[in-house]
């Protein structure tokens, strides 16, 4: 039986372990903001989700200087994958909001 790749693997990470995670802990995008909310209150910086992502990744580039580990692989490519899908949920909900906008400024008129 051939072995998933890594890219396979984070696919189920992100999206089809996501369900069983969110009953344990709440989905991964709301972790992110809370702990982006914490980080800034901790900083005094304004750190949004998208930057919690950014510093996951950066954690696992850094243990990966250290040692290799394949499950360091994994969790990388699995914290970018969430944050391309994150930020891609993100630019929907701007659309979105832009659209609702214009609709408030016709209707305004």
């Amino acid at each position: 039986m051939k072995s998933k790749s890594i890219l396979e693997e984070a696919q189920g990470i992100i999206f089809e372990r996501s369900e069983e995670k969110q009953r344990d802990y709440g989905s991964i995008d709301k972790s992110m903001e809370d702990a982006a909310t914490i980080a800034s209150i901790l900083t005094g910086k304004n750190i949004d989700a998208s930057d919690m992502y950014k510093c996951m990744m950066a954690l696992k580039l850094a243990r990966y200087k250290k040692s290799y580990k394949r499950d360091t692989h994994l969790d990388l490519v699995a914290y970018a994958g969430a944050l391309a899908a994150y930020e891609e949920k993100q630019l929907d909900l701007d659309e979105i909001e832009k659209i609702n906008n214009i609709d408030v400024i016709t209707d305004n008129e």
